[in-house]
């Protein structure tokens, strides 16, 4: 409760006026209602009836409204609607104004905006009234997912594809998608990840249950019918596979009734993915769903309580009924009740004033609240107010004598009043403190009880008093006796606005004060007597133990002398003296006060303080004092307050030029050990000092020195002490540094250093009077060389080369000694880097190196040498001769290790047997390098004769071999020729009427020859006949256009008769004809024509048995049939032949 100010009486009266004739009314908002969520960018906004001549409608991202996003006058509207940018909460009132002054405003609401696309993890998103696409029947063939275009549900076969139906008045009128439960199904084929599901749907078939444990998912035929499948393989639906299901906002398996839609969550801790889906089909089990399906929301990570609501609310919103009170009740008259109805279709009422159905009585004057639950278990709130005729009132607090008007602005001539106190009037005139209230009551007995408002009367000035009137000195103060508490404001008739004044004259003075926004006036008459004197004294600070000198310096008045001195010293003691000294007791301040009066008895006095500063204690201690070493004093002085600001030190050493130091802490060197006599002079910062001298006893130092051994890497370094001490002293500790983080306090210690490099060694001693001395020197441990060598292999009889490797960091090799030793047996030596050695038996030697840096340090190595043996070089060629192109056969190469050969014509090669074809004819000398593993060496050499190429072969001998009906070949060829034979292409002739051909591969050198065999063999069938057999050669190294010496070759087979055979028959020219004689006997051969007749002998002689062939004159013969006789032991044999 709060003073009402006097600048607030304009705005007071346009309130006044101004609900007077709209106390019926309150500003409210109606939509969106109080933390609700909307999904649409264009937010519709409305409140109740504005009043005023301006208003304002304010959106802002915080309840504070810092931050305005929206900004709009709304005269004249009760409705608007904003585009808002960014998603997120937002909080709006509306504001009325009159003559420029704000009047009154809404409480404030908050929305969020919430885009339904965007939210974190979404991946399924098919909504029912948009991405359905259908046939000329209404049949769906796609339903879009709105937020990935890879996962549409799809179906291309229309009888599968379920019916689009465009309005479900239980849906809010919003379409569905209808499973016919026998073969509808729609198809996801890509694969995604799933956490969370929602789904709106119900089950059309309500003639049968559903299995409780699979909270409502299943369908009741033999459990395995799913609203949505998963994968190809998969057993169980998808959302069976969710932890935790929750069916209208609460935790299944209530499903009941199933034909009602359902919005069904099922969600789980951790994501499972899906290979691909389908909604209204089992995989494994042909069952399908029957029902309708709404929509289908997805996510793949789990969601916060906060989106779960979201979600929630765009559903709730979307497919069911929400709440809107709607705009205040306008009650014009009365306070009898208003019976307000809602929607009958939520499931649950819960009024704020108890009511739980969809109807309540509400009493003007009042505000509601209804929360609802709908069908999908989604709860909305909403207000709404009842107004009354009757403005409420507020209680104040009034100033003394001030009265508050209650004016109710309503009719006696309507209402009846009855007051708190008993009045029946509608305006009560209010001058006392108290609780007031009021009953009002309509003609029809409806009443209205108004709240309880308590007036106060702020006493704050009520004893405000400049008291009686006086007479005072001139320059004397006057002002409020005993002035209270919570005064804001003075002012004095003299204009000045302090709260005490000092009279300048007789006269009358008021003062006017101001205390939590009430005013008082006093006034008071003054009278001026005489003129005052003005007191004041001199008197400095000092330290204790010294007196202090009080002097006046008071100023008489214009009238009147200063003839009264009365000092109060604040020790208890005090002087009628106009100059008085004290000695005061204790360190403190003092107030000394001074009161002077004139003859005319006009006073004033005066109040000063004054400090007996307290006196420092000087103090100091010192470090061990050392001849040569610093000597550092700390100052210990004390004070009790203040500080110490200035010290002098002199420490009276003749040595030292200057001997003082003004530093609080100081140090100082000594060169002599002796006693000196230390002052410490302390002073205060008010100048307060005290002295102190004592004696300081300065000590002779110790004399470190040391020798060492060992400076070689890999040495033990060993530090022996020579330090010497003052006479009358003993060594208390010694202690060295190695400069290798290593320390020791023997006398003479022995240390190993790992790394060569120079070390910085300290060595302190220290004495029983407490005073070290240290020495440092560098330590160098040096780098030991590294002893190292090669050698060359040592081959018998030659010389093997020493190659030193050895090495040395940081300084040089200077010296070398090698020693080779055979045990009981050679020996030698050599002091130069690289030796060489000649030995000349097949031993082991051990060859012993030392080498030497110039720091002196030494290193040792040693290696076995094995002298070895030389390699024996010897090759063999297959031939030494040939025509060229003549290549190299080798028969026999010595093994080794390395090959070089020369050819003797400036080639060579470096392999163990080289292929090498010379060109062109000469002799040639080729010689071979050996070199074995060891390096050794040894060679020889060959010649070869290239001569005049000649490539010819003879066909030397047949050999016939037959077993039963099976004929085998062989042949003996001989090289006749210079050149090597690599390859002889033969054909073999049996009795004219078998052939085979085959190539023999292999080397056939000059001069040399090579018997082989057909591979093929020859069946003679069932006569087993052979009456010769003929080898041909066609072709020798792939040529077959050569001059051979003999290139064929007949014999006889193992037929018993003569054997014919004439070739070409018939002939233009010449027949050769082929006879095989069985034995040896005379044989006749003539020609004779078709009649018998003679026409010339081929011969008649003795043969012996084998193969013949000849030919026949027949080109001399005219045209016609004509016959060979031969006659052979007593058998004639005819071969008929034709000449053309």
């Amino acid at each position: 409760m709060r003073r009402v100010k006097l600048n607030e009486v304009l705005l007071i009266i346009i309130i006044f006026f101004f609900f007077s004739s709209h106390a019926q009314n309150r500003l409210t908002s109606i939509s969106p209602t109080q933390s609700s969520v909307v999904f649409s960018d264009k937010v519709s906004l409305s409140w109740n009836n504005f009043y005023g001549d301006a208003n304002q409608l304010l959106i802002s991202s915080d309840s504070l409204f810092s931050n305005i996003v929206y900004a709009s006058t709304i005269n004249n509207k009760t409705k608007d609607t904003i585009t808002i940018l960014n998603t997120g909460k937002y909080f709006w009132k509306i504001v009325t104004y009159s003559l420029g002054q704000k009047i009154d405003s809404s409480i404030v609401n908050n929305f969020t905006y919430s885009d339904i696309y965007k939210l974190s993890g979404l991946n399924l998103f098919f909504i029912s009234d948009s991405g359905i696409s259908v046939d000329v029947n209404d049949q769906v063939f796609q339903w879009k997912n709105l937020v990935d275009t890879t996962n549409h549900a799809n179906q291309t076969n229309a009888s599968l594809s379920p019916l689009f139906i465009d309005s479900i008045t239980a849906l809010n009128n919003k379409p569905v998608i209808r499973l016919d439960g026998v073969n509808d199904v729609l198809f996801i084929d890509s694969s995604f990840v799933i956490t969370e599901i929602y789904s709106v749907f119900n089950w059309g078939n309500n003639t049968v249950t559903f299995n409780k444990s699979y909270a409502g998912l299943y369908t009741a035929q033999n459990y395995s019918s799913y609203m949505i499948g998963t994968g190809p393989s998969a057993t169980n639906a998808l959302v069976s596979d969710f932890f935790t299901f929750r069916i209208n906002g609460k935790a299944g398996p209530g499903f009941l009734p199933l034909n009602n839609y359902k919005l069904v969550h099922g969600f789980r801790s951790n994501p499972i993915s899906a290979p691909s889906l389908q909604i209204g089909k089992n995989r494994t089990v042909p069952t399908h769903w029957k029902g309708d399906v709404a929509s289908l929301i997805g996510f793949s990570s789990p969601l916060n309580d906060s989106l779960r609501n979201i979600v929630n609310k765009y559903l709730c919103q979307k497919y069911s009924n929400t709440l809107s009170l709607g705009a205040d009740i306008f009650v014009p008259y009365g306070f009898c009740d208003t019976l307000v109805q809602v929607d009958t279709n939520f499931i649950s009422y819960r009024w704020s004033n108890g009511d739980t159905t969809s109807a309540s009585r509400l009493t003007p004057g009042n505000t509601y609240r209804l929360t609802v639950i709908n069908k999908f278990g989604c709860s909305y709130t909403d207000e709404i107010y009842v107004t009354t005729p009757v403005k409420p009132k507020n209680g104040a607090t009034l100033c003394l004598g001030e009265t508050y008007i209650w004016n109710t602005a309503l009719s006696k001539t309507d209402y009846s009043f009855l007051w708190s106190n008993f009045s029946t009037d509608s305006v009560l005139l209010i001058n006392q403190p108290g609780d007031y209230f009021v009953r009002i009551t309509d003609t029809n007995n409806c009443y209205y009880d108004s709240d309880t408002i308590t007036i106060n009367y702020d006493s704050t000035l009520a004893n405000a008093s400049l008291g009686p009137d006086t007479a005072i000195c001139l320059g004397y103060e006057i002002g409020l006796q005993n002035p209270p508490v919570g005064i804001t404001s003075y002012l004095w008739n003299t204009n000045q606005t302090i709260p005490r004044i000092v009279p300048q004259s007789t006269g009358l003075y008021w003062l006017e004060v101001t205390a939590n926004g009430c005013t008082k006036r006093d006034s008071i008459f003054i009278t001026i007597r005489g003129d005052a004197p003005t007191a004041d004294f001199i008197a400095n600070d000092v330290c204790f133990g010294d007196s202090i000198d009080f002097l006046d310096v008071s100023i008489n008045p214009s009238l009147g002398i200063i003839n009264q001195w009365r000092w109060s010293f604040g020790n208890t003691q005090g002087s009628q003296l106009q100059n008085p000294t004290v000695l005061y007791d204790s360190v403190k301040t003092y107030t000394v006060s001074l009161y002077v009066e004139t003859d005319a008895q006009c006073s004033d006095s005066i109040s000063k303080t004054v400090t007996i500063n307290p006196n420092p204690k000087a103090g100091f201690y010192n470090s061990l004092a050392c001849k040569g070493d610093s000597v550092f004093f700390t100052d210990s002085s004390s004070i009790t307050s203040g500080s110490i600001q200035y010290w002098r030190w002199k420490y009276n050493d003749l040595n030292q030029s200057p001997d003082t130091s003004r530093l609080q802490n100081p140090a100082t060197v000594f060169s002599n050990a002796q006693n000196f006599p230390i002052q410490l002079i302390v002073t205060s910062d008010l100048g307060c000092k005290d002295t102190l001298i004592q004696n300081l006893k300065v000590n002779d130092l110790p004399r470190p020195d040391y020798v060492f051994t060992g400076n070689c890497l890999g040495d033990s370094t060993t530090f022996t002490n020579y330090s010497s001490y003052p006479q009358g002293t003993t060594l208390k500790s010694i202690s060295w540094n190695f400069g290798n983080n290593s320390t020791s306090t023997r006398i003479n210690p022995t240390i190993f250093y790992s790394t060569p490099k120079i070390y910085l060694v300290k060595l302190e001693t220290e004495l029983n009077t407490g005073c070290k001395a240290t020495i440092q020197r560098q330590f160098e441990m040096n780098d030991k060389p590294v002893a190292n060598f090669n050698t060359s292999e040592f081959c018998l009889k030659n010389f093997g080369q020493v190659n030193d490797l050895s090495t040395v960091t940081r300084t040089t090799l200077s010296s070398w000694k090698y020693h080779l030793n055979q045990v009981g047996g050679y020996k030698d030596s050599a002091f130069i880097q690289n030796p060489s050695f000649k030995l000349t038996t097949l031993n082991k030697f051990e060859l012993i190196q030392q080498v030497t840096s110039l720091k002196g340090c030494k290193d040792t190595a040693s290696k076995v040498i094995q002298v070895r043996n030389n390699p024996k070089a010897l090759f063999n060629l297959q031939t030494n001769t040939g025509g060229a192109p003549f290549e190299l056969k080798f028969d026999t190469i010595t093994p080794s290790h390395n090959y070089e050969w020369s050819f003797g014509n400036g080639d060579s090669a470096f392999v163990y047997r080289p292929t090498y074809v010379y060109q062109d004819t000469g002799i040639y000398s080729i010689k071979l390098f050996l070199r074995n593993e060891f390096g050794c060496i040894d060679s020889m050499k060959r010649s070869v004769n290239v001569k005049i190429p000649n490539l010819n072969l003879l066909l030397d001998t047949i050999v016939v071999d037959q077993t039963n009906n099976l004929v085998r070949i062989g042949v003996v060829l001989i090289n006749t020729g210079n050149n090597e034979i690599n390859s002889v292409r033969m054909s073999a002739n049996l009795n004219s009427s078998y052939r085979i051909e085959e190539t023999w591969k292999g080397q056939l050198f000059p001069n040399d020859f090579v018997y082989t065999e057909f591979t093929s063999s020859v069946s003679l069938g069932a006569s087993g006949i052979n009456d010769f057999t003929c080898v041909e050669i066609l072709a020798v190294n792939d040529m077959n256009d050569l001059d051979l010496l003999k290139d064929e070759v007949c014999v006889k087979g193992t037929g018993p008769r003569l054997f014919l055979k004439g070739y070409p028959n018939p002939t233009e020219n010449n027949m050769t004809v082929e006879m095989v004689i069985p034995n040896e006997g005379t044989v006749t051969a003539k020609v004779y024509d078709n009649k018998g007749r003679e026409q010339f002998r081929l011969f008649d002689e003795e043969r012996s048995e084998g193969f013949y062939r000849f030919e026949i004159q027949s080109a001399v013969l005219n045209a016609g049939i004509y016959y060979l006789i031969v006659e052979y032991k007593g058998a004639t044999y005819k071969l008929p032949f034709i000449k053309k």
